[in-house]
């Protein structure tokens, strides 16, 4: 009996730690070149019991990509969530390719990308997809 019980509790707990990091992998295609991180952005260190002030702001729109998530200000930053994921002028859904892509940040995403940086195609040693190089007004 004791063998069993020790068996079920090793098997519930490898399938809760198994479920929480496919889980938390998984919102990463809920957000515009969300492909190029490998690493959660919403739990500090991977860390399923706990989550950075991005988790929780993503968290509160249901992990969803929305015109007033895009815009509103990346924690600790100066820049939107929608220039922090290549999607400065909010117009990307989950499945398109975005029109930006951007270097993948650990903790805090680099100042907003220039005029420069739009006609050179580079930004903080990123390179802007070919289709961008031309300046987007966002109206």
């Amino acid at each position: 009996m004791k063998s069993c019980v020790a068996f079920t509790a090793t098997a519930l707990i490898i399938a809760t730690t198994f479920d929480s990091a496919v889980g938390m992998k998984s919102y990463l295609e809920d957000l515009p070149n969300g492909s190029l991180f490998t690493q959660p952005l919403g739990h500090p260190g991977s860390d399923s019991s706990q989550f950075t002030k991005f988790g929780t702001a993503f968290g509160a729109v249901a992990h969803t990509w929305t015109p007033e998530f895009c815009k509103a200000t990346f924690p600790d930053s100066t820049m939107t969530n929608g220039a922090a994921f290549g999607d400065p002028c909010c117009t990307w859904t989950k499945g398109d390719k975005p029109k930006f892509t951007v270097t993948a940040f650990t903790t805090t995403p680099a100042k907003l990308p220039t005029l420069g940086a739009l006609l050179t195609g580079f930004h903080n040693g990123a390179k802007l997809m070919p289709e961008t190089r031309h300046i987007d007004t966002c109206q």
